[in-house]
C-alpha cells in the first residue's frame, strides 16, 4: 500500500477521534439522571435574583428546573408561593464547561454553585 493512502487513513482516523470527543456532551449520563433529584426538593432563596425584567426576592421559596446542552446547563428557579401558571422562571445559574476543571462537568462544584444561591427547606 503505497505511504501516501496509509497517511491519508491515519489523519481520516484522528480527525473522527477528534470529532467524536468534541461533540461528546460534558454531562455524564448518570450525573444528568442525578438532576431530577434536584428538580424535586423545595428550596429557599439565598439572595435576591433578578435576570432581565425577572426578580425573586432573597427568602422565596423555590423549585428549580435544570436545562442542559452539549457545553452548558442552566438552573431556573420558580416561586412556588404563586400559582404555577403565573409564575414565571428566573435564570438562576448558567454554568459552562469552561466553568469546570478540564471542561468536564463535576456535581459537587455544581452543588457548591447550586448552595451558594438555595439551601433545601
Amino acid at each position: 500500500m503505497p505511504k501516501r493512502m496509509i497517511n491519508i487513513k491515519s489523519i481520516s482516523l484522528i480527525l473522527a477521534v477528534v470529532i467524536t470527543a468534541s461533540c461528546a456532551s460534558f454531562i455524564r449520563d448518570e450525573d444528568a439522571a442525578r438532576f431530577g433529584d434536584f428538580e424535586k426538593k423545595p428550596y429557599i432563596l439565598q439572595k435576591d435574583i433578578t435576570a432581565g425584567d425577572r426578580n425573586l426576592a432573597k427568602g422565596s421559596n423555590v423549585k428549580i428546573k435544570i436545562v442542559i446542552s452539549g457545553n452548558w446547563v442552566k438552573i431556573y428557579a420558580v416561586n412556588t408561593d404563586i400559582e404555577p401558571l403565573k409564575s414565571e422562571r428566573v435564570l438562576l445559574l448558567f454554568l459552562f464547561d469552561d466553568d469546570f476543571p478540564f471542561g468536564k462537568f463535576n456535581m459537587e462544584l455544581f452543588k457548591i454553585r447550586l448552595s451558594l444561591l438555595v439551601k433545601p427547606k
